[in-house]
C-alpha cells in the first residue's frame, strides 16, 4: 500500500509538473518569468516640454474630445457634466453651454459642419442620440436626433462637407447611421461582420468611400456611400481593437491599435497592413494610441491614453516622435483637433485641461529606419544598423531600449532584440551608430513585423524602425508550443476522472467503515486543472476608455496583468507544495532504525 501510495503522489508530481511548465512557459506573456529583457526606459514630463496646458477653471467637467473653429475657438465635450464646453485660445477663457437633456447628457465625440454648427453624440442610455448646436444663435438651439435603436451606443460623428450629410457610428448596436442635412431623416447601414464594434469614421476625399475600424471584430471596413456594400479588410498580424482611423492622399488608410501599442498603415489595393510601434509599455499592458490626425505634411498626430505621450509619426521617415504630457494622469481624449497653423490640441479628461503641441516642435535626437523589408525566417538571426543623430546646440546624454510588434502588446525581450550599447553621448552635428541582433521567435507566424529602436533624453522618445518580412517554419515543437497547455489539461482531467471511478467502485465493494476520502494528491491536481481552466476563459484585457465602449460582453480596464502573475505564482506553489508532500511521505514511510 505504501508503494502505491509514492506511485500516486509520484503521478501527482508529473501532472503538476507538466501543468506548472506549461503555463509558465507558454502562457500569458505577462507572468514573473516573462519580464522583458532590458529594463523600460522612462520617459519623463518636463517644465521644459514642447506642450502647454490650458486648466479648465471648474471642477471635474470630464474634457473628452475637442474640436477647432474659427477665430481661434475650440469646442470641447465635458462628458461627465453632460456640457459643451467652449475655449478662447486669445483670452484664454472658458464657458459652457449645458445640454437640454432630461436626465442629463453623456457627451461623448463631436463634429464641426461648414456653417459653423457643433454635432456631438450623446450616450444618455434612456434616449441615445446625435445633437446639432448652434452656438451662434441667440440664444443658442438644439436639435436632438434620436437613434431609435435598442443597445444603443452612439460614439463618433463626422460631416461630409460635400454633402452637409452626418455619419456616426453606434458601436454597440453595430451600424453606422447618416443624417439627411434637409430631411433630418436617420438612415442605419448594419455591418457585415456582428458585434464589431464600429469605432471612428473617416471620409476619402474624391471617392464616394467612407472607412471605419471595427474594434471589437478588430478589422476595417470599406463603406461605399453610394451603392451602399461594405468591404472588410482583415489584418494577417495582430490588429487589437482598433479605433482612430484616417486617411492620406495616397489612399493609405491608418488606424491607430487602441488595445495595443501601435499605428498600423492599410495599403487597400493589396490589403497588406504594417505597423509603426510605440515606445514599451511599462505602467499597462498597452500605450493604447487612440484618434489620429494627418497634418498639412502627411504625420500622424494622437494621444497615448496609457502612455500620457503625445506621438507624431512621419511616414515619409518611418520615424515616430513622443512628448511627454506635463501632467501625469491618463491621457483621454477621444477627439484630438489640429488648427488651422497645424498645431496639435487635445483633451486631458483626468488632468482637466486642455493641451497643445506646436506643429514645429522637436525632438533632439533624430534616428533612421529602414522602411524597405528585411527578409528572415523565424528563428534565425539577423543584425541591422540604425544611426542617431543630435539635433540640438549642446550635446545630449541618450539612453536606448527595443520595441517591437512581435507580441500582441508590443514587449519586446532582450532574446528578441539586443542592441550595440544601451546608452550614448550625442555632441552637436555628430552622428553614432547602434547595431540591431534580431532573433524572432521560432514560432512566429510568417507576416510583416516591425523593429523598432528607442532613443530618449528623458523628456523626449524618438522611434526608429526596421521592417521584417518573417517567414514562419513548421515544426512539430511550434505545434506542441500552440496545443500542448491544452493537451495537458485534458490528459490530467482524463487521468483524475479515471482515478474517481475506479475509487468509487472500490468503495462500493469496500467495508462500510473504511475509508473512502480523496487523497490530497488527486485534490491538488484538481483545483490545478479547475485554475488553469479558469484562466484560460479569461479574455485578454482590452483598453477601457471613457465614451469608447468595452468590447462584449465587459472590457477590462488595460493595466499590469495580475492574472497572469498570479497564475505563474500560483503554479510555481503548487510544484514546490506537490514536492513537500512527496519528500514528508518519504521521511514518513522511511524506516525507522533499530535503536
Amino acid at each position: 500500500m505504501k508503494l502505491q501510495n509514492k506511485r500516486r503522489l509520484a503521478l501527482t508530481f508529473v501532472i503538476i509538473s507538466f501543468l506548472s511548465l506549461s503555463t509558465i512557459t507558454l502562457g500569458q506573456p505577462y507572468g514573473l518569468l516573462k519580464a522583458t529583457g532590458s529594463s523600460l526606459v522612462s520617459q519623463q514630463p518636463s517644465s521644459s516640454s514642447p506642450i502647454t496646458e490650458f486648466p479648465i477653471p471648474y471642477a471635474n467637467p470630464g474634457p473628452n474630445a475637442i474640436v477647432s473653429a474659427p477665430n481661434h475657438i475650440f469646442w470641447f465635450v465635458e462628458y461627465n457634466t453632460g456640457e459643451i464646453g467652449e475655449f478662447n485660445e486669445t483670452a484664454k477663457t472658458f464657458s459652457q453651454i449645458p445640454i437640454l437633456e432630461t436626465g442629463g447628457a453623456i457627451p461623448a465625440s463631436l463634429a464641426l459642419d461648414g456653417f459653423g454648427r457643433i454635432w456631438f453624440t450623446d450616450q444618455n442610455k434612456n434616449n441615445p442620440s446625435v445633437w446639432v448646436l448652434n452656438a451662434s444663435a441667440s440664444p443658442v438651439t438644439f436639435h436632438q436626433y434620436l437613434t431609435n435603436t435598442s443597445n444603443s451606443t452612439p460614439v463618433f460623428v463626422i460631416v461630409d462637407n460635400s454633402t452637409n450629410d452626418v455619419w456616426f457610428t453606434d458601436t454597440t448596436a453595430n451600424n453606422i447611421g447618416k443624417i439627411d442635412h434637409l430631411t433630418g431623416q436617420i438612415t442605419k447601414f448594419t455591418l457585415p461582420t456582428s458585434n464589431s464594434g464600429p469605432a471612428e469614421l473617416a471620409l476619402q476625399n474624391g471617392t464616394s468611400y467612407l472607412w471605419v475600424t471595427e474594434s471589437f471584430a478588430n478589422k476595417v471596413t470599406r463603406f461605399d456611400m453610394a451603392s451602399h456594400n461594405f468591404q472588410e479588410f482583415t489584418p494577417s498580424v495582430s490588429l487589437v481593437s482598433p479605433v482612430g482611423i484616417a486617411v492620406d492622399k495616397n489612399g493609405n488608410v491608418w488606424v491607430s491599435e487602441h488595445g495595443a501599442s501601435s499605428i498600423a498603415e492599410l495599403i487597400p489595393s493589396n490589403s497588406t497592413f504594417r505597423k509603426y510601434p510605440t515606445t514599451q509599455p511599462s505602467t499597462y499592458k498597452t500605450t493604447a494610441p487612440a484618434t489620429i490626425a494627418i497634418d498639412k505634411q502627411g504625420r500622424f498626430w494622437f494621444v497615448e491614453h496609457f502612455g500620457n505621450r503625445v506621438g507624431r509619426l512621419d511616414p515619409a521617415t518611418g520615424i515616430m516622435d513622443e512628448f511627454a504630457i506635463p501632467t501625469s494622469g491618463l491621457a483621454y481624449s477621444l477627439r484630438n483637433a489640429l488648427d488651422p497653423s497645424g498645431n496639435f490640441w487635445f483633451t486631458e479628461y483626468t488632468g482637466n485641461q486642455l493641451g497643445m503641441i506646436p506643429w514645429n516642435a522637436t525632438s533632439p535626437i533624430a534616428p533612421s529606419s529602414m522602411l524597405a523589408p528585411l527578409t528572415m525566417n523565424a528563428g534565425q538571426t539577423v543584425t541591422s544598423q540604425i544611426s542617431l543623430s543630435g539635433t540640438t546646440a549642446s550635446s545630449v546624454t541618450v539612453n536606448l531600449n527595443v520595441t517591437s510588434t512581435f507580441t500582441t502588446y508590443g514587449q519586446t525581450s532582450a532574446s528578441e532584440v539586443a542592441l550595440s550599447n544601451y546608452s550614448l553621448v550625442l555632441n552637436p552635428n555628430q552622428a553614432k551608430t547602434v547595431t540591431l541582433s534580431i532573433t524572432p521567435d521560432g514560432s512566429l507566424p510568417s507576416g510583416l513585423y516591425t523593429v523598432g529602436i528607442v532613443a530618449t533624453d528623458g523628456k523626449t522618445s524618438s522611434v526608429g524602425v526596421v521592417f521584417l518580412q518573417v517567414h514562419g517554419t513548421f515544426s512539430i515543437l511550434n505545434l506542441l508550443q500552440t496545443y500542448l497547455p491544452a493537451i495537458l489539461i485534458a490528459a490530467a482531467s482524463v487521468l483524475v476522472l479515471t482515478s474517481i471511478l475506479i475509487r468509487r467502485g472500490r468503495a462500493r465493494s469496500a467495508p462500510l467503515d473504511s475509508n473512502t476520502k480523496l487523497p490530497l494528491g488527486t485534490i491538488i491536481v484538481i483545483g490545478t486543472i479547475l485554475i488553469v481552466l479558469a484562466v484560460q476563459a479569461i479574455p485578454p484585457s482590452t483598453a477601457k476608455c471613457i465614451g469608447l465602449p468595452p468590447p462584449p460582453p465587459n472590457g477590462q480596464p488595460a493595466g499590469p496583468d495580475y492574472i497572469g502573475l498570479g497564475l505563474d505564482i500560483g503554479s510555481l506553489a503548487f510544484f514546490v507544495v506537490v514536492l513537500y508532500l512527496i519528500l514528508k511521505s518519504r521521511r514518513k514511510n522511511k524506516p525507522s532504525s533499530p535503536g
